[in-house]
């Protein structure tokens, strides 16, 4: 329900910040949120009504499991709509439009990560890596692996990442299937920065001392220390 913060209630999968305001999904009404800096919620997009793959004005869109944000320079505000494998695009008025849909409808097109990348394009993480261009092609960047590999990103494993977030032009993924946090520099070059202990489900450690149970959220705070979500217990 709308209303002042502490009062409205929705389970959320994705979050962003559009300018003073934070966006929120709800995936199961199928709707997204906004909440003002003075906490007060109320609904952006979608009516709760029905599931479904419409474009349109913020009242006749309809979405299907919307979970991952990612918001542009200009405020457009893109979602990854998991229950239609589809890329949405939500304008400064309102207005929903797609900007890629996968075809298969394969279990691995579900998508649940989205960031942009140094060179101004969409990253989109599902069972692998790929990128979405702002006419919606979309380019596969790397293979699935539950044997993660370092390297150039067209050489690159992950295994399903989740949740992404940019830090000035490097990429940082939630590499949920190998329990890995990896990290896309500018020059396309992919390396592993945390994970890998397989002794323990979870354990603090720097590096490939720390172990995750079930990675899922990431967020950078301003100084550049990234924030994990990890349900490990």
């Amino acid at each position: 329900s709308d209303g002042v913060l502490g009062n409205g209630s929705w389970p959320s999968h994705g979050i962003a910040l559009d300018g003073s305001n934070i966006v929120v999904t709800d995936p199961v009404a199928g709707t997204l949120w906004s909440i003002a800096a003075n906490g007060v919620a109320k609904s952006l997009i979608g009516s709760g009504a029905a599931e479904g793959l419409v474009d349109g004005d913020a009242l006749s869109a309809r979405f299907a499991g919307p979970s991952a944000l990612a918001v542009d320079s200009s405020g457009v505000v893109y979602v990854a709509d998991a229950g239609n494998n589809a890329v949405r695009a939500i304008d400064r008025t309102g207005r929903v439009r797609t900007l890629f849909r996968a075809s298969s409808g394969k279990a691995s097109d579900v998508m649940s990560g989205l960031a942009w990348d140094g060179s101004g394009l969409l990253l989109i993480g599902d069972a692998f890596l790929s990128r979405v261009d702002a006419a919606g092609n979309r380019s596969i960047l790397s293979s699935y692996a539950s044997a993660y590999r370092d390297g150039a990103v067209g050489q690159s494993a992950f295994a399903t990442p989740r949740q992404m977030v940019a830090v000035g032009s490097d990429v940082f993924v939630a590499d949920a299937g190998n329990g890995l946090v990896r990290r896309i520099g500018a020059n396309g070059v992919v390396t592993t920065l945390a994970g890998g202990n397989t002794q323990v489900q979870a354990a603090d450690g720097q590096g490939f001392a720390a172990s995750f149970g079930r990675l899922w959220g990431i967020a950078a705070d301003p100084q550049g220390n990234l924030w994990l979500a990890d349900n490990a217990y």
